[in-house]
């Protein structure tokens, strides 16, 4: 796994975090894209819908303009006039490559443990590739330590 990110992917990764952070941890769910396939609304409105990190993304209207959008069954990533789907469409978004992107955001779990676990990815990927600096690694990290819900 390269620990290489593009500078808008860092950024994007950035405002990734801080979208997650607020993110309800009954609401991750680390096993689909989003459960039950939902639409933005749905997910982002029902209490009974949880998304990953990438579903959650897809909801997120500054990565919407951006052209970041769900298909209804996988991220799609529309710019420069091409159209890129699943992990292409993360990859390209996020400035990593296939395997950080798998890294990042494709484990098992769900919950409060899924929420900690992509926040601490996210946080270590931007601080070796000299993103974040130590100070601010280590500020992220009691944050996180401190999550309870």
């Amino acid at each position: 796994m390269t620990q290489a990110v593009t500078t808008d992917g860092a950024e994007r990764l950035r405002t990734l975090y801080a979208v997650m952070a607020g993110v309800p941890s009954t609401k991750v769910d680390m096993n689909n894209w989003r459960k039950t396939f939902s639409e933005d609304a749905t997910l982002l409105h029902d209490c009974g819908t949880a998304a990953c990190a990438v579903g959650w993304a897809c909801a997120y209207p500054e990565f919407q303009s951006q052209g970041l959008k769900w298909t209804g069954s996988a991220p799609l990533l529309k710019a420069d006039g091409v159209a890129r789907y699943n992990w292409e469409a993360v990859t390209e978004f996020f400035g990593v490559d296939q395997d950080t992107a798998i890294h990042l955001f494709q484990t098992r779990d769900s919950g409060l443990e899924a929420k900690k676990g992509v926040l601490k990815r996210i946080r270590t990927l931007l601080w070796k590739s000299g993103v974040i600096a130590d100070v601010r690694f280590l500020e992220l990290k009691v944050f996180e330590d401190g999550l309870t819900e």
